[in-house]
């Protein structure tokens, strides 16, 4: 540690939170030293706020009291300011104070918990939804393609080319551990999918979960460059190897169809550091051009220009090499975006906003699985104002 470490002071309180996992933040930071507490006060560099004062929930109607400040909170802040610490107001924290317009000027915001007036203006509560129209052009704004590889569209190589509208973007370093997974740097999950204990050339060892399945892979044309991309088909690809008695795996606790999500799978080229189960370096895809495409067509189609959506889902099959097929219904372009994305995470949510999501996901009950629980932490901070959400 330096000779002079930043002084930090981390203020917490009024909600609930994983303290050891947050505290563990400050713990990974060189060249600080820190304290932890409830209330602010003056004689740090920077105090750090994640607390949640100047309000109370009651669970009545309104559900919230909201307190104004004390003169001594007041004075802390004004002598915060007035000594030029640095101030980080994250999370919760950013809603303290509702009632009180100094805060707002500090943070340069206010979160409303019920109508109310700031500098003279009527707002609603925060929860409103606004009507807001913005159109954003892809297709036709000509700065997006599709890569012409697909077998290395996944690739850290390939990463953040003209297909490329939204990536999470992660780095091959560690941040953090199993002790404190909201610190990590890189993408954990790549690991997570990777081949239990594999011991042989192209990729790393993994935990074996997120596996493809039989019904999946025959769900592919043989022609389709997607299914090679899509699933490594593990026993098949060792006995290509030159000398495959050499080669091992183990089967994971995510059981084993002999399958691996082969875009997001280790791979030694792509290794991070130091546990690199937890530091891939590999971005996760999040909207992608052929996405895109196919998100058209099916706006095509249900607006009767069928023409236009089988344009676009040729574009897609053109691009891997599979010959046109007839757009003649909405499934054919259902059946185009699993083709496409599978194992990239959208398959659940296509199921059910198409309503068939019972027809293909063991155990689905329509009007409940379509959206997870309310975190019961949730609810009982809005003092039980909150309806659990349907079956739960």
């Amino acid at each position: 540690m330096a000779e002079n470490p930043i002084s930090v002071q981390v203020v917490t309180g009024g909600h609930p939170f994983v303290a050891d996992a947050f505290f563990a933040v400050f713990d990974s930071i060189d060249n600080i030293t820190w304290t932890a507490a409830d209330t602010p006060s003056t004689g740090y560099d920077v105090v750090v706020f994640y607390d949640m004062p100047g309000l109370k929930f009651t669970g009545g109607n309104p559900p919230v009291d909201l307190p104004a400040p004390t003169t001594e909170h007041i004075k802390v802040l004004n002598d915060l300011q007035d000594a030029g610490t640095g101030l980080v107001f994250m999370h919760h924290a950013l809603a303290s104070w509702p009632t009180w317009e100094g805060f707002a000027d500090l943070v340069g915001g206010r979160f409303h918990y019920q109508p109310a007036t700031l500098r003279g203006m009527s707002y609603p509560d925060s929860g409103y939804v606004f009507d807001v129209e913005h159109t954003i052009e892809i297709i036709d704004s000509g700065q997006y393609s599709l890569y012409p590889d697909y077998s290395q569209l996944f690739s850290v190589a390939a990463e953040n080319n003209s297909e490329t509208i939204f990536d999470v973007e992660y780095t091959g370093l560690e941040g953090g551990s199993y002790g404190c997974l909201i610190c990590l740097e890189g993408n954990a999950a790549v690991g997570f999918q990777g081949i239990r204990q594999y011991n042989g050339p192209v990729y790393g060892d993994g935990n074996s979960y997120n596996l493809p399945t039989q019904e999946l892979y025959d769900a592919f044309s043989s022609l389709d460059l997607r299914r090679g991309a899509t699933i490594l088909d593990i026993d098949a690809f060792i006995a290509t190897q030159p000398n495959p008695s050499s080669i091992s795996y183990a089967i994971g606790a995510g059981g084993h169809s002999g399958y691996y999500n082969n875009k997001y799978i280790k791979r030694q080229g792509e290794i991070g550091l130091p546990d690199n189960d937890l530091t891939s370096p590999v971005n996760y895809r999040v909207i992608r051009y052929a996405d895109v495409l196919l998100m058209a067509a099916e706006a095509h189609y249900q607006s009767g220009n069928t023409a236009t959506a089988q344009s676009l889902v040729t574009q897609v099959r053109l691009r891997v090499g599979v010959q046109p097929i007839p757009v003649n219904s909405l499934d054919v372009i259902y059946r185009e975006r699993r083709y496409e994305l599978s194992g990239e995470g959208h398959r659940f949510f296509d199921l059910v906003r198409t309503g068939k999501a019972a027809d293909f996901i063991n155990g689905f009950v329509v009007g409940k699985h379509e959206v997870f629980p309310i975190p019961q932490v949730e609810i009982d901070l809005a003092g039980g104002n909150w309806p659990q959400n349907n079956g739960y």
